[in-house]
């Protein structure tokens, strides 16, 4: 048996303490926000994660040698799952979040511990590879690879998907996303460097001692740059609910991106597909379309229609994104239709 470590475990549960606090500041002040619950659960499973492993290193009275490291794998495997679902929510995919797919989240954690309580019977987990002489799971059976692959697979993901949000982002938007970024990127190279054999400290898991950082960042965005209380609007809620129509073309002339009222004010009877030409776009139209082609910067009123009028101001701004690449938007506002021509 190792013997008790205080300093290392001291260090444990101050990790723990301050994860706990930001999953009180979350449920507190931020439980309905979007991507609560999940980063909530996530700094919950950490705390779990540093206490109980604090208590291995403690030596804490236990029913059976080993207690308290089995039970901490319950913060392990909850902590892969949570991470990808913020990241999820975060970067506005939540249409992934269909009932089968969360439930297959949350039964492969749960089969995971399963088979590691139940080893004695198949030994899928450990493998005849457990041991009392270290403070960690490293050596082991299929099952406890195939889990921990699975557990990279989605943290790298999650991770992919808050960098990809991070560049779309500006301000303290982007402010938030970096310390997200952060927070999660740091203890995930620390869990590398630990799977990889090359962990500082002899014998134990470097992992949990790094969710101090993790606690400490997230509870630093909590208070510092209103995480989760300060969003910014999703495109579909600003653009598809704009009583404004907007087309946006490429420097080809080719359909970038539209909302349902350009489709409605000009009269559109096939929903236009993203790549068409100007052309197939404005077919109806043409004959006034082809004279804004080359037009990149304009603001114009438009009549279209031959026996009901739509009067349109038109407004065409120059776009460039990051890379200077140039498109154009095209706000199109139906002022008011006038009756057939020649009625009374």
């Amino acid at each position: 048996m190792i013997p008790p470590h205080i300093g290392f475990s001291s260090a444990l549960l101050v990790a723990g303490v301050i994860c706990f606090i930001g999953g009180i500041i979350i449920f507190q002040t931020r439980r309905n926000a979007l991507g609560a619950v999940p980063l909530m659960i996530l700094m919950f499973a950490l705390s779990w994660w540093d206490v109980t492993y604090s208590l291995f290193w403690a030596k804490a009275p236990a029913p059976y040698p080993n207690f308290w490291l089995y039970i901490t794998y319950i913060g392990v495997v909850i902590v892969p799952p949570t991470v990808f679902v913020f990241a999820i929510q975060i970067s506005e995919h939540t249409e992934w979040l269909k009932p089968p797919f969360l439930i297959s989240l949350c039964f492969i954690p749960i089969f995971v511990l399963i088979l590691m309580y139940t080893d004695s019977y198949h030994g899928l987990f450990f493998a005849g590879k457990e041991t009392q002489d270290i403070g960690m799971i490293l050596n082991a059976g299929p099952v406890y690879w195939a889990n921990t692959i699975y557990s990279y697979v989605l943290i790298l993901i999650s991770m992919i998907l808050f960098i990809r949000r991070f560049n779309q982002t500006t301000g303290i938007y982007r402010n938030q996303l970096g310390i997200i970024l952060f927070g999660i990127g740091f203890p995930w190279i620390n869990s590398i460097i630990f799977t990889l054999g090359l962990s500082p400290f002899e014998n134990a898991d470097n992992t949990p001692l790094s969710f101090t950082i993790t606690g400490l960042a997230f509870t630093y965005a909590l208070l510092r740059y209103r995480l989760l209380s300060i969003l910014p609007i999703a495109r579909d809620v600003l653009i598809e609910n704009m009583s404004d129509g907007i087309v946006v073309l490429d420097a080809k002339n080719r359909l970038v991106d539209f909302n349902p009222a350009a489709a409605q004010t000009l009269g559109l009877v096939q929903q236009p597909k993203i790549g068409q030409s100007a052309e197939e776009v404005f077919a109806t139209w043409l004959h006034i379309a082809k004279n804004f082609y080359d037009v990149n910067d304009i603001r114009t009123e438009v009549t279209i229609g031959d026996v009901e009028r739509t009067f349109l101001d038109l407004k065409i701004t120059s776009l460039y994104d990051k890379q200077k690449k140039f498109s154009r938007s095209l706000n199109c506002l139906a002022r008011y239709y006038a009756a057939q021509i020649g009625a009374s």
